[in-house]
């Protein structure tokens, strides 16, 4: 597992990063998930999960994302993700994803107070929208 790690930090008490460095495929999913549950427990508010120094991630790795914002979303949290890698933005894409959660290019960008409640205000208009059809 040389070229697999993931790490947490708190950029605020409410505000969780998870770090993931290198190939994130089906054998990596329990990782993840050991590493997102206690934060799910504690009913983290801000989970951003930065995917900026990952360098493979296949189809089965989205399922854990869409698993988490199921997860989240009931006690009012939310995912952001950082990436700027092409393979996990054309999958994204693919498997029709991008409205579940904000993708920010750095860290920096979704750490930015601005940025991360005007996409959530955003996507709670959204998700108000499509309950009223």
């Amino acid at each position: 597992m040389k070229d697999f790690f993931i790490h947490t930090s708190w950029n605020d008490p409410a505000t969780a990063v998870v770090t993931v460095k290198g190939e994130f495929d089906l054998a990596r999913i329990p990782y993840l998930e050991e590493m997102v549950s206690p934060l799910v427990a504690k009913k983290t508010a801000h989970l951003i999960l930065d995917l900026n120094q990952m360098t493979f991630i296949d189809s089965s790795a989205f399922g854990v994302l869409v698993s988490l914002v199921r997860q989240i979303r009931p006690y009012g949290g939310r995912l952001a993700v950082v990436a700027k890698n092409q393979q996990f933005l054309q999958l994204l894409g693919t498997l029709r994803l991008e409205p579940l959660f904000p993708i920010f290019r750095s860290l920096s960008e979704a750490l930015e107070p601005d940025l991360f409640p005007q996409n959530l205000r955003q996507e709670k208009r959204e998700l108000a929208s499509s309950a009223l059809r």
